[in-house]
Formats: structure tokens, sequence, C-alpha cells
């Protein structure tokens, strides 16, 4: 449920517009003239008071208007409460819970346009149509359509196109278009104004920017000033090897850990000089990030972005292991105060939650599985997904992303891999052959390949087999290059990135089924299914998660056996229960018949 607000004004341009307070206003002030019927407006007003019913389990006996009166007008909180209240999770079917969806955003926005929100021409003018003309694909003109009609309403020309206008454009994605995805569609006019400016004689040459969501507040080292950046990339390096008769030798770390390092220096120190207003250049060495003036800062800004992210929550593993860095780099330091070091590490532990193991998104994404007609929903998926593919004859591109989706999924389901992992499947590299008369497909990473060192094989039942090699025969050759080698290949020789990928199997499964669970999750999902049949068994666990240590299992996984522990009790205390009852029946039937027979 959104915060509440007086009001709230936005500027997209020379327009300004001061929205109302809630959606009660919103409901209560739309009219038949503002969406065309009266039909419509009943329907928009009814999707209106069903948002409140969806709130009201967690209220309790509320009246609608008071819930809808505790909801701000802004699109994206709607946006965001639709996507927490998923389809399933409401227990609605899909194509209902997006009519109900589509009539709340339409009368957000026949609203807004009542009451002075641009509304973009539905006619390009000459120049803009000279471009769309030139546009090769439907995709390419539904993207490039959006942004020349805002650009037509603001009276811009194709050649005074600028990078700066590109925020303009989002906010009134966001705010106008109710688009639930403004940042991906200012980038996606971006790659494509970018694209045909490079190629196309009709366009201008003018290229547009935007800053990309990767590293997004870490500065890159060369930032900051020479010494301070040599002095970083000196100690990963020494870290990455180790003296065996050096008496105060270092742990040796892996090339994994020593990137996680460098990309927290980074974070810390770009948090650092953003809070002190300073000129990256005037870090100049590690010791001025660690002094407990600096850490404190760190500290304050780090829990001011949680804050914002989770309300109330101040303590986070991430913000402790960081201060722990900054703790180890101190002590390494030639003028090394031990009082400082201690005290850094004091600071660490009092910043370590007081609960540890699995987090309540995960709880809640793992306990939505509960419902068993979701659950078969979700292994049946794959199978569903080809079936609908095939029935559709020849293959597209975006069947070739479904199929590429359901066999992430599949593979997940057999082999509860780690996400980076799962991107980075070598054909031949992890992928093994062998059998002579019965073929054996082993999926096997290498110890160096993993988060923890330990080395992890599968063998692939024979369904997943023949379904990796229709894979490969037919969907892989349109996304691979001749040399690309990889199970998941990204647009280069090399593999996709984990985070795209990711991204898009949480995505493919929320669209299917109403409910996001990202592949890490898998493996979550996994313990939890094999824990339900077999209780107690984490070695099995452990061995199929590749935990180094049973008591990481345990701390995660042993919490949800508290629900299958009550379940087993109830059916035991019901069997106790009915052989009491029958117990008693037997003995007064027993009593009724040596009175009788008394008589």
């Amino acid at each position: 449920m959104a915060h509440k607000k007086q009001s709230r004004t936005e500027k997209t341009g020379d327009t300004t517009i001061v929205y109302p307070r809630t959606l009660l206003d919103i409901r209560d002030g739309l009219t038949a003239a503002m969406v065309g019927s009266e039909r419509r407006l009943a329907d928009i007003k009814s999707a209106f008071n069903a948002v409140a019913r969806l709130h009201r389990s967690d209220l309790g006996a509320v009246a609608t208007d008071t819930i809808l009166r505790g909801f701000v007008d802004n699109p994206q909180s709607i946006l965001q409460f639709f996507d927490r209240r998923a389809a399933m999770r409401a227990g609605r079917p899909r194509g209902s819970w997006n009519n109900q969806k589509s009539r709340v955003m339409i009368g957000i926005r026949s609203f807004h346009v009542a009451h002075g929100a641009p509304q973009p021409p539905t006619t390009l003018s000459g120049s803009w149509q000279i471009l769309y003309d030139t546009l090769s694909t439907t995709r390419e003109r539904v993207t490039f359509n959006s942004f020349a009609r805002f650009c037509d309403y603001r009276t811009i020309l194709p050649d005074q196109v600028t990078s700066e206008l590109l925020t303009d454009y989002r906010l009134y994605v966001e705010n106008y278009r109710l688009r639930t995805r403004p940042r991906a569609a200012a980038l996606a006019i971006t790659n494509l104004w970018n694209r045909y400016a490079n190629h196309h004689a009709l366009w201008p040459t003018i290229r547009l920017e935007m800053t990309r969501w990767q590293n997004r507040y870490a500065l890159p080292l060369d930032d900051f000033s020479p010494a301070f950046a040599s002095e970083v990339r000196a100690r990963q390096a020494s870290r990455l090897k180790c003296e065996l008769f050096d008496e105060e030798a270092h742990r040796q770390i892996r090339p994994v850990t020593a990137a996680s390092q460098l990309q927290t220096i980074r974070r810390l120190a770009t948090l650092l000089v953003m809070a002190e207003q300073l000129d990256p250049k005037q870090l100049t060495s590690l010791g001025q990030l660690v002094t407990l003036e600096s850490v404190k800062t760190i500290i304050e800004q780090v829990q001011q972005r949680i804050a914002q992210r989770i309300p109330g929550t101040s303590k986070t593993g991430r913000l402790s292991g960081d201060i722990w860095l900054l703790a180890t780099i101190a002590s390494e330091q030639s003028n090394c105060d031990e009082k400082v070091v201690e005290r850094l590490k004091m600071v660490s532990r009092r910043l370590r939650p007081e609960k540890t193991g699995m987090t309540e998104k995960n709880k809640g994404t793992l306990n939505a599985f509960d419902d068993p007609q979701l659950l078969k929903r979700l292994l049946a998926l794959p199978h569903v997904i080809r079936d609908r593919v095939r029935k559709r004859g020849a293959l597209r591109h975006a069947d070739a992303v479904l199929l590429r989706n359901a066999m992430a999924v599949e593979l997940l389901f057999n082999c509860p891999i780690r996400m980076k992992n799962l991107s980075s499947i070598h054909l031949t590299k992890n992928l093994l052959e062998a059998g002579h008369k019965r073929r054996v497909v082993r999926l096997r990473l290498e110890g160096h390949e993993v988060k923890n060192n330990m080395e992890i094989e599968f063998i692939l039942p024979d369904t997943l087999v023949a379904t990796l090699d229709k894979y490969r025969a037919d969907v892989l050759p349109r996304f691979a290059g001749p040399q690309n080698e990889y199970l998941f290949p990204g647009r280069s020789r090399g593999h996709k990135r984990p985070c795209a990928l990711g991204t898009q199997i949480a995505q493919f499964i929320e669209r299917e089924l109403g409910v996001r669970l990202t592949p890490h999750q898998f493996r979550h999902l996994t313990a939890k299914l094999y824990l339900q049949q077999n209780p107690g068994q984490y070695e099995v666990v452990r061995r199929l998660l590749g935990h180094t240590n049973i008591q990481t299992t345990i701390k995660f996984y042993a919490e949800m056996q508290m629900t299958e522990a009550g379940q087993q009790w109830d059916h035991v205390m019901q069997e106790l229960r009915e052989e009491a009852i029958a117990a008693v029946k037997a003995s007064s039937k027993r009593r009724g018949r040596t009175n009788e027979a008394r008589t």
C-alpha cells in the first residue's frame, strides 16, 4: 500500500500536472464522458473496488472507501501492488486479473487526461512519419511510435532530439502512458535510434546516450586517483597468491572473491566521496577509506539506501560483511591501530542481523507453491510451452526465446545450480557424453567454476537429454554464432550474462503463472519439495545444492520443516483422537449391554 501524501506534482517538459490525492478521488471523479460509455465506467469503478477487496485481507473488515483513500494515485504504486498480488496469489484466472489491472490503469489515465495530462497526437507529422516508414519490424515501429508522438506533442523535430530529452520521455512513459518499465522504454528507443542513425541515410546523425543500470553508483576505479587505484589493484593481486614460507602470509582468495572485493571497495569509496561531496581524485589511499569517521559516513549512507528499499531495516548481512572487509583492510595498513581494527570488527558484529537464513521474500514466494495446482503448472510449464510452440508451426524468434526459457526451467528442476553456473554451461566442457549401448549425459562443473570450490555432477534423465538435443538442433542456431559453444549464448562469442538470463527466466515464469520465481529460488523450492517427501534428509539436500557445510543447509531449510512437522503431528493427533473416541464408544456399548443383562 502506498504511503499517504497530500498531493504530488510531476513536471514533464513545459507541462506541470497536480494530481488528486487518492484513488478514491479518481474513482468518484470519473464520468462516462471521460471513459466513453456508462457501461465502461461501471466496469472501471468495479475494478477500483476490486483493488480494495484484494487489500482487505491484510486489513480486516475495512470499508472499501477507506482503503482506496489510503492509496496515493501514483500509477507506479498501483502497478507494484498488482505485481505483488499476482494472479495466482489472488486466486484469479490470469485473464480476469489482467482485465482488472487494465481497467484500473485506463481509469487513472482517463482522469489525468481530463485534468490536463498531455495527450499526444494520433498521427505523426511529416518528418517523423518519414523516419517511421524506414523501420523494418513491427516491434521497432511500436517502440518508435510512442517516442515520435511524444516529440510531436512538444513540437520537437528529429534533428532537435537530444540525450536530455530521454529523461522527460521516461517520466512521460511512467506517469502518462502508465508503463511498468519506463526506463526500459527509454533505453529501447536509445538503442533503436543509435542503430538507425549509424546505418540509414534519412536519419539524423545524432547519437543518444543513457546511463545503464550496471554499477549505477559504483564509480570505475580509474575515476579515483592513480595512487588509490594502483593500491587497490596491488592488494587484490597479492591476495590471489600466497607465499608459503612467509610467517605472516595471508589466506589466498579465489578470483571470484577478489572480483567481489574489488566491487565492494569501489562501491564504498563512491559512497564516501558522494556523502562528503569530494572529488574522487582526492581519495589517494585505502587508509582514507578505513578511518572511523569515514566508516561512520559509509554506514549512514548504506543504511539510508536500505531504509528506502526496506523501511525500518538498518542491519543486513551485506553491510556487516562490508565493514568486516574494511576492518581487514585497516589491519593491513603500515600504521595499523589495533584498537581501530577491533572497533570496526565490533561494529560489523553489531550490524549482523539477529535472524539468519531464508528471507521473508523467499518464504513468501515458496509459500505460493503450497498450492498444489500452482505447483503442477510449474512442473508442467516446459512441456506446455513446447506443445504451444509446436502447434504454431513455423518457429519465430519469440517462440525461440520461449523455448530457451523453458529449457532453462527444466534444467533447473533437474540440476538446481547457481545462476552463474547455469548461464555459463559449455556444450563440450560441461556436458559430457558416455556410453555405447545406452547414452549417458552428465552435467559436470569443476571446483574452480563453483562458488565454494565443490565439484558438482548430475546425470541428466533421458527425457531431458531428448529435450536438450532438440533444443540444440532447432533453437540454439538462432542465438549462437558459428564459434559460440555455450548452451545460453550471448550476442558475442561468450555466454549470456547471468543477470540478464535470470531476469528473463523470472519474468517468463511470472507471465505464465502469475508468481515471480528467480533461478536462485529454484534451489530453495527444490530443497522444499525434497524435504516434504523426505523429512530430515538434510545431507541429500546438502549434496544436491553443493553446500560445503551441512549447517548451512539446516540453517536455511530447518524452519520450513516446522510446517511439515505440525502437519505430521496433526495427523498423529487425529489418529489418537479417533482411537480414543472409538474406545469410549466401545466402552459405552459394553456398559449398556451389562446394564441390560442385569435388568
